[in-house]
């Protein structure tokens, strides 16, 4: 069995070795799993701390092996929650004989160590970055994502591809299993230059600011210009169009049926209107806040104004009668 160090502490166990021997042992994260080739049960997934490990003939055991070990693994360990990636018996292919490789993360808690005395020996050596040793403790390391250096420069990137899992809407998980989707390429940019991530401390003046979209704008008024776009205002500085407004022309407009309150009504004469866009050919203007003297009925404003000027003189008559009877009051008096 070689155990092999992999980018992020990844701890890799390798199937070109012998299996673990029984009561051999291997510490993950402070807990003691025990390899047994007579499990009780003699059953996988029973979620206790013996491993099922078994020499067969039918080529499965390291198989059979990792699977076990995972599932043990995520049963007593809260750090390694069931059905997550920190923990996996990885396959290189389809089929339980091809899963291979058991593979262990780094935890977001910190640092944890593998203790691989228990499975180690000089036949059986483990491999850490290239270096054999018959009995080691491998620690696995939390890495801080991106480092910088004084001149707020980044100096280390951990971080290389992004992995997003479990779409609500069944989406295929990102990941990079051939039955799914890559993960996500990130680039921060390159390592003592400052074209990607960096982190400055001390204040500083943006040299330009490129903007794409506004803060949310609440609804201000609408405006209309001569040509009849309405135009929707908002109180962020944003304008938006929401309507053209058009004008109704006629063949013949003296064949229009004038009607009470200055409506007019097409008919035979007069003919079919046509909408058209305004301050175009023979559509005229639309002038905002404007009234039109053609939409002013002058009978109708001489009476009005005739009943206002009549209510001031009646009022003016009560005015002068009432102060000729104090005249008359004080004169009594004297």
């Amino acid at each position: 069995m070689i155990f092999s160090g992999v980018q992020q502490g990844s701890t890799v166990i390798d199937p070109d070795s012998n299996l673990p021997a029984n009561a051999d042992t291997i510490v993950v994260n402070g807990i003691t799993y025990t390899f047994s080739t007579a499990e009780t049960g003699g059953a996988l997934n029973d979620g206790d701390k013996t491993v099922f490990t078994s020499v067969t003939a039918t080529g499965d055991n390291l198989a059979t092996l990792l699977i076990d070990l995972e599932d043990a693994i995520e049963a007593n360990d809260p750090s390694f929650a069931s059905g997550g990636s920190r923990v996996q018996a990885r396959s290189t292919g389809t089929g339980l004989t091809l899963v291979d490789t058991l593979v262990l993360t780094s935890l977001a808690t910190g640092s944890y160590d593998v203790v691989t005395s228990g499975v180690t020996s000089a036949a059986r050596p483990a491999e850490v970055d290239g270096t054999s040793f018959s009995s080691t403790t491998i620690t696995v390391n939390t890495k801080a994502g991106i480092k910088f250096n004084s001149d707020g420069l980044p100096n280390e990137f951990n971080i290389a591809e992004l992995e997003i899992l479990d779409f609500s809407d069944g989406a295929a998980n990102m990941d990079d299993d051939p039955a799914n989707s890559p993960q996500i390429t990130v680039d921060f940019g390159t390592i003592g230059e400052a074209n990607g991530m960096t982190q400055f401390g001390a204040s500083y003046t943006p040299v330009f600011i490129t903007q794409n979209g506004s803060r949310f704008g609440t609804f201000a008024g609408v405006s209309l210009n001569t040509s009849g776009l309405m135009t929707a205002l908002f109180d962020n500085g944003e304008t938006r169009p929401i309507f053209q407004l058009p004008v109704a022309t006629f063949t013949n407009v003296n064949g229009l049926e004038g009607r009470t309150g200055n409506v007019w009504n097409a008919t035979e004469d007069s003919g079919d209107f046509t909408l058209r866009t305004p301050d175009n050919g023979p559509a005229g203007q639309t002038i905002q806040s404007a009234l039109e003297a053609s939409t002013v009925d002058i009978g109708e404003e001489f009476t009005n104004m005739i009943v206002v000027q009549r209510a001031y003189s009646a009022a003016a008559k009560i005015i002068s009668t009432a102060d000729q009877m104090l005249e008359e009051l004080m004169r009594t008096k004297r």
